[in-house]
């Protein structure tokens, strides 16, 4: 464990850290409100140095942080992944990267350069303060002792839960698979929720459990040193393979960053700190592995696209999802007014089988911010979409102050979740930890409300329920450490 004096100037430096956010988002905010209703580039660039200025803070955090820095922790996985989706396209566009002669922002029915550099600048923002809320709260560096000490008992309960929660997560998806049947692996993508509350309980089920199970596989290797490895047997490396590779060629990236997500920040947590540079190296292989995945579901215009070639347009096509921040900005509140959490009001009603119809709700473009983008964008009838992006979902509801504000509860919940599973011996808190920073991986690209519903309260919804039917009560109960004998004691 740190000593105080080692723990005092990191801690000062995440102080700082704060200030200096708050100082970028107050900045974001007078950019906003008197952003130019053209484009100009000059604009743009001074906010793009200040996102820069922002993920050279989060850097400059983790190297004081010194031996005991997480290049994976929520702050860093949300700042990488936040700018690329916001900001990505605006950089490509104005360093005449593009080949492109109709931008994002004059596709289709979408025509909305008038709002680039407010959405921007107010995206600015939000990133701001949602690293000041991270860094308000005070942070424990130091790692939690929940593997420290086990008994045999314990660690074969363990194992088990781990072999189960993989082959259930393989089930599951391959009982979705065979409900809407083999086409779902091919052709284009149209996304899970299309096809019907059964079979995306059962795609839930296969991609949340497969997930978890991947996560205790991977904490318990080095702890335990079991004989049998990571995996228990050849067949569950197979099935999280064939699970992957079913929804590579489904095209389902978000899914796949997910479940990949979570295995490689608990290698992160429980067996060995990732390096900056294996971290960079991570990041690079992941946009070339999408970008084939992208390539697979648009084969006839990318077939003759190098593999480089193919990374520069998944990072393309990501930071296009910006266009729906232009959208919002756009649309609310001149043409349409906030919807004041009525979106996500539906999304919750949606957690409950058959609630949207006990509610009364019918279908509408304005059910959700991506049906009502794709609405904007393609029209009626659509056999494709726009997604929607976690800003733009927000502010639509609850205009830019209320989402600033929902960003800074994001970001020191963030802290919190972190802090709470480092300093708790209870492996449920351990696992919804690693799941929440997957997710934070992807809430930029998704609605917030629905994604972590799907994402992370299924989560827990399921390894709840698999730990009672396997009698393990293990993710349910808080486990006390006698420094002395180390020994594990279970709590009733």
């Amino acid at each position: 464990m740190l000593a105080k004096s080692e723990t005092k100037p990191r801690m000062i430096s995440h102080q700082f850290a704060m200030l200096f956010c708050t100082g970028i988002g107050v900045l974001g905010f007078a950019l906003a409100y008197q952003a130019p209703r053209n484009l100009d580039a000059t604009f743009l660039w001074t906010c793009l140095t200040l996102v820069l200025a922002l993920n050279l803070t989060v850097i400059a955090t983790k190297w004081l942080e010194g031996r005991e820095a997480n290049w994976l922790s929520p702050d860093a996985l949300f700042t990488l992944s936040y700018t690329i989706v916001n900001f990505a396209y605006v950089f490509f566009w104005l360093s005449k990267s593009l080949e492109r002669h109709t931008h994002i922002w004059n596709f289709k029915r979408a025509h909305c350069p008038e709002t680039v550099c407010t959405a921007t600048a107010m995206a600015l923002a939000c990133l701001a303060t949602f690293l000041a809320g991270y860094y308000a709260i005070p942070t424990r560096l130091s790692p939690s002792r929940l593997f420290d000490a086990i008994d045999a008992r314990t660690r074969e309960k363990l194992c088990l839960l781990a072999d189960w929660m993989l082959r259930i997560g393989f089930g599951g998806f391959l009982a979705f698979v065979a409900i809407i049947g083999p086409s779902v692996v091919f052709g284009s993508y149209k996304g899970t929720n299309v096809y019907g509350f059964i079979p995306n309980v059962f795609y839930l089920a296969g991609m949340v459990t497969l997930t978890s199970g991947l996560v205790l596989a991977i904490a318990l290797r080095k702890r335990y040193n079991h004989r049998k490895g990571t995996f228990r047997s050849l067949l569950d490396i197979l099935l999280v393979t064939i699970s992957l590779i079913a929804m590579s060629i489904h095209g389902d990236r978000g899914t796949i960053v997910f479940i990949l997500g979570g295995g490689i920040i608990a290698f992160n947590e429980y067996r060995s700190k990732i390096r900056v540079k294996h971290a960079l190296l991570l990041c690079i292989l992941a946009i070339i592995a999408l970008g084939l995945i992208r390539a697979r579901r648009f084969e006839g215009r990318t077939k003759n696209l190098g593999i480089l070639s193919q990374a520069h347009s998944s990072f393309v096509n990501f930071g296009s999802s910006s266009v729906c921040n232009y959208l919002a900005v756009q649309h609310s509140p001149d043409r349409h007014g906030y919807y004041y959490g009525i979106m996500q009001f539906k999304a919750l009603v949606g957690i409950v089988p058959f609630g949207r119809r006990l509610a009364g709700i019918t279908d509408s473009v304005e059910n959700s911010s991506s049906t009502l983008f794709t609405y904007l964008v393609y029209g009626h009838g659509s056999r494709t979409g726009t997604g929607t992006t976690m800003f733009a979902d927000f502010y639509l509801n609850f205009g830019f102050p209320g989402t600033a504000v929902i960003f800074f509860i994001a970001g020191a919940f963030s802290q919190g979740i972190r802090n709470r599973s480092l300093a708790s011996n209870s492996l449920r808190l351990h696992v919804s930890y690693v799941v929440f920073c997957s997710f934070l991986l992807i809430v930029p690209r998704y609605d917030f409300t629905s994604g972590f519903i799907r994402y992370y309260i299924y989560s827990m919804l399921y390894i709840t329920l698999v730990s009672f039917y396997l009698k393990a009560p293990l993710l349910l109960s808080r486990f006390r450490i006698r420094e002395q004998s180390r020994v594990v004691h279970i709590e009733n």
